[in-house]
């Protein structure tokens, strides 16, 4: 795993002991915890305080 790289993390809830697994791109590498942006690919169906906190991936031809 390193910087940049796209993979898939067990992400915790906050203050809870459930989870999802999820794509994840990561910024950060550190002794005792990975900094990292959660991805989704239904972006545009979240809520504005969701929107903040994670980012979407854009395929080739949306980017053209």
């Amino acid at each position: 795993m390193k910087i940049n790289d796209i993979d898939t993390l067990f992400v915790n809830v906050e203050n809870s002991k459930s989870g999802k697994v999820r794509s994840v791109l990561i910024r950060r590498i550190g002794t005792e915890e990975i900094g990292f942006f959660k991805i989704t690919s239904k972006f545009e169906n979240k809520s504005e305080f969701m929107k903040k906190s994670i980012c979407t991936l854009k395929t080739g031809r949306e980017l053209a």
